[in-house]
């Protein structure tokens, strides 16, 4: 067994003093409310609903452009660490597709069952549309930024698989 230093100690030693937990063991319960949330609902062209908020939740993973909010983001964080907890077993050399796709299904259960979501963020207009979110800097007037649900499974599947390909 190789020995440390007494710098090498203290430092680990810090660090584990000052590591705050793992973003992977959120709740509901302990995620802090930021703020006044409005929600409310978006009607599609299709006539179907989907809920929509102000502020994301602590559980939800916000999708689109990386931004500073999306990458400090309490949910984008928490998914990051499952992909780096199921990361290594996708990417082995003799991993077969239905090995992956039931990792896949497996992550995508654990954020369901922690009752989190994928968001996207979309500009409301005062007549109820929504219109795809650009720059924070195009807003007109009446104009605000929600975070609604993304519906499509098979686009959630996707990101999550690119997402654990990645070889950072």
């Amino acid at each position: 067994a190789k020995s440390l230093t007494v710098a090498q100690h203290r430092f680990m030693s810090m660090e584990k003093a000052h590591k705050p937990p793992l973003p992977a063991l959120c709740t509901s319960a302990n995620i802090p409310k930021t703020g006044k949330t409005n929600t409310g609902w978006l009607i599609g062209s299709d006539g179907t609903k989907r809920p929509y908020t102000t502020t994301p939740s602590g559980l939800d993973i916000i999708c689109g452009r990386s931004t500073r909010e999306a990458e400090c983001h309490i949910g984008n964080r928490w998914f990051r660490s499952l992909i780096c907890l199921y990361k290594e077993a996708y990417q082995l050399e003799g991993a077969k597709a239905v090995q992956k796709t039931i990792l896949v299904s497996s992550l995508l259960a654990e954020i369901e069952h922690r009752n989190g979501r994928f968001v996207e963020r979309r500009i409301l207009c005062p007549d109820g549309t929504t219109k795809p979110f650009g720059k924070l800097g195009e807003l007109e007037e009446g104009e605000q930024v929600v975070f609604a649900p993304i519906q499509c499974k098979e686009m959630i599947t996707e990101k999550v698989r690119k997402a654990l390909r990645r070889r950072k």
